[in-house]
């Protein structure tokens, strides 16, 4: 035996499920923005890490960078004392 449910009853199913969540979120609000916030938190170490790392390996590639063409110029400086 099929039974079907009208679409009234649903809406009304599931405007009382959502008004229960409203009354569970207004009554944990405080809860909720902890939750959040430590969450939101938690993002923005996780980037600043990612941040630092990639600021550490930039900086070393610069002063790799800096290292070679210093070494390049002094190369280029002993060869035109040989001329």
């Amino acid at each position: 035996m099929m039974r079907y449910i009208t679409h009234e009853n649903l809406c009304q199913a599931v405007l009382n499920d959502i008004s229960k969540h409203l009354v569970q979120a207004n009554l944990n609000e405080q809860e909720l923005l902890n939750i959040i916030m430590k969450q939101y938190s938690k993002k923005r170490q996780n980037d600043l890490e990612v941040y630092k790392e990639n600021l550490r390996k930039h900086i070393q590639r610069f002063n790799e960078i800096d290292i070679i063409v210093q070494n390049l110029y002094e190369d280029k400086i002993g060869m035109s004392t040989l001329f």
